[in-house]
């Protein structure tokens, strides 16, 4: 007699604080940004606000069953994902299509596309067992940004540079998270030892630091440009202290809990600055 399929009562949650994070910042940064920048308060901006949340929430379950399905080596363990990802994906979908009626920015639709574009790579990249890999990394960083601008235009009813920028500066504060915990958890305990000095620390941090140096000296001149606000330029520098001081360390068994703590106390004050900066 076959065995009966069980569907776990429990949705399947990420429990990284990481992910949490860079879920949630660009999503309130957009949201937030659309909020203090429109001239009027839109129409039925409770519903759009609770609509982008389900949306967005949903989605972004979504990729951990996914991700199960696309790992799993059979079809017998696949049933709870199957499950949960169908529910996941129905209410986005059917959220977003509430989302797009109730504000008429079809725009969205198109970052929903994008979205989905870059979640389908990161899957497929997993079927690879590259799950781990720098373009693995980017596809989600990419897509996750994308909450910024879409929050923007559904709250402001409008798309333009700030849209853009709002992006822009999601993408680079994300890429600093990504490069300075893969150099943490995978980089530094395997290049660098207890009796390294300063200098072969910081060399065995460069790319984390060369990549903050280079988002900040972007952000800088879209300042001198006139496209962001000069408080941006703080928000970007947050990291910088954080990756020095984490490359001075010396290394001793990883604390992944540790780092995610570090990392949303550092996520939360750039949320704040860049709010602040577009006069939240």
């Amino acid at each position: 007699m076959p065995k009966k399929k069980s569907t776990n009562s429990f949705p399947p949650l990420p429990h990284d604080q990481v992910a949490w994070m860079t879920f949630l910042v660009p999503l309130v940064i957009g949201l937030g940004v659309g909020y203090a920048t429109s001239a009027t308060t839109a129409p039925n901006v409770g519903i759009v606000l609770l609509l982008f949340w389900l949306t967005a929430l949903c989605f972004f379950l979504a990729r951990y069953p996914l991700l199960t399905i696309a790992k799993a080596s059979n079809s017998e363990s696949q049933g709870d994902s199957i499950y949960w990802s169908g529910i996941y994906i129905s209410i986005a979908l059917l959220g977003g299509i509430t989302l797009l009626l109730t504000t008429q920015q079809w725009w969205l639709a198109v970052l929903g596309v994008f979205s989905s574009v870059s979640l389908g790579i990161n899957l497929w990249l997993a079927t690879r067992r590259m799950e781990t890999s720098v373009a693995s990394d980017w596809t989600l960083v990419l897509g996750s940004a994308l909450s910024a601008p879409a929050g923007y235009i559904a709250i402001a009813r409008s798309i333009d540079l700030v849209a853009l920028m709002v992006y822009l500066l999601n993408v680079l504060f994300l890429g600093n998270i990504m490069y300075y915990f893969k150099f943490k958890v995978r980089e530094q305990p395997r290049v660098t030892t207890a009796g390294s000095d300063r200098r072969a620390r910081l060399l065995a941090a460069r790319t984390p630091i060369l990549y903050s140096l280079t988002a900040i000296l972007i952000v800088a001149g879209l300042i001198l440009g006139g496209w962001l606000p000069g408080l941006a330029l703080v928000a970007m520098l947050v990291p910088l202290p954080k990756i020095v001081l984490g490359a001075l360390e010396r290394p001793v068994h990883v604390n992944v809990q540790h780092l995610g703590t570090i990392e949303t106390l550092h996520s939360l004050v750039f949320l704040m600055i860049v709010l602040w900066a577009f006069r939240w």
